[in-house]
């Protein structure tokens, strides 16, 4: 029935889980919006968590762990986390584990879900061709049916490795090295960071677009001199209660020490010297032109808006974002 509804608004719906919250969405038709938006509140408040389909959530959540298991550079990162942030839930995998997984019960995963839901932590954010107005009462028809109270975020326990600023200035020493034999190795090297809400979030978005853009520091220092990676990459976590810088090569075996000093010695040349003139103005120019494209998607824009609220930010940072990166100085990276 809901598959039915669903088609018959010629629309879909998307889910989100992350570190900070979670969520539901839907590009529909505008004179839809007020149903698309009923429906994605009953999904949300009103689930059925009918047995059968429960096992088949279950089976698919085991084949995506397994995929993961079998993809080396997300068990790269998937085996960085906990050492970035150790004894924190952010360390943990989003999808469980296995263990995790084959733990749940119709009744237990209905009873925590359900008691976890409160108004007092939903942002709905609508991008396009939008009727305010009724937008706000289907909200609030939402919310009517909803418990109000929230639970307040709890600070972290001190010394549980949330990293609340930047890093310090010495760079790591140890870095862990994922093998996949034969054929390619993958390497990883994570730095703690900012938090989604500092002022160091929008440089650092900057800094690693700046530096694994193609031409940029890392593309050059790695890709086009050796170890010739087959793929160079760096992103930023920002997340409400700490943040990580996530650096990566995949590269032939053997050449693992080669990457990990080509990650190192880029990190220092830019913590030392910046970017130069022209790749600091041709960085800024790529980065903020993209983030104006990727605006032009209505439902990205919304997406975007809604993770901006959830995290504190607020959504009018997304639309400054490409202004605030055309006046990134060598002093910001």
């Amino acid at each position: 029935e809901l598959a039915d509804e669903v088609e018959s608004m010629g629309t879909s719906l998307a889910t989100l889980v992350d570190r900070d919250g979670f969520g539901l969405g839907s590009t529909c038709l505008a004179r839809l919006q007020n149903d698309a938006l009923a429906l994605l509140g009953e999904v949300a408040f009103e689930p059925a968590f009918d047995p059968g389909q429960f096992e088949m959530a279950r089976a698919e959540v085991e084949s995506e762990i397994g995929e993961t298991e079998d993809h080396p550079f997300r068990r790269a990162i998937l085996n960085m986390l906990p050492l970035i942030f150790p004894n924190h839930p952010y360390g943990r995998a989003l999808r469980g584990t296995r263990e995790s997984l084959a733990g749940l019960d119709v009744a237990s995963v209905r009873d925590g879900y359900l008691s976890g839901l409160r108004t007092a932590g939903l942002v709905v954010c609508a991008s396009g061709r939008v009727d305010v107005r009724g937008l706000r009462e289907t909200v609030e028809g939402i919310a009517g049916r909803t418990p109000v109270g929230g639970h307040a975020a709890a600070a972290p326990d001190e010394g549980a490795g949330v990293p609340v600023g930047a890093p310090g200035p010495v760079l790591p020493e140890a870095v862990e090295l994922d093998h996949d034999a034969p054929g390619q190795s993958h390497v990883a090297l994570g730095l703690t960071g900012p938090t989604a809400s500092s002022d160091d979030a929008v440089a650092l978005r900057f800094v690693t677009r700046a530096l694994s853009m193609m031409g940029g520091p890392l593309w050059v220092a790695l890709r086009e001199n050796p170890p010739h990676a087959y793929s160079v990459s760096a992103s930023p976590l920002l997340l409400g209660s700490g943040g990580a810088v996530l650096l990566s090569v995949t590269a032939r075996p053997g050449d693992e020490s080669l990457a990990v000093d080509g990650l190192l010695d880029v990190l220092r040349t830019v913590r030392s010297d910046g970017l130069a003139a022209g790749e600091l103005e041709r960085a800024k120019s790529y980065v903020a032109g993209t983030m104006e494209i990727a605006m032009q998607r209505e439902s990205t824009r919304a997406a975007s808006y809604a993770m901006s609220e959830l995290l504190g930010v607020g959504f009018e940072r997304m639309e400054e974002m490409p202004r605030l990166v055309r006046r990134i100085s060598n002093d910001d990276v």
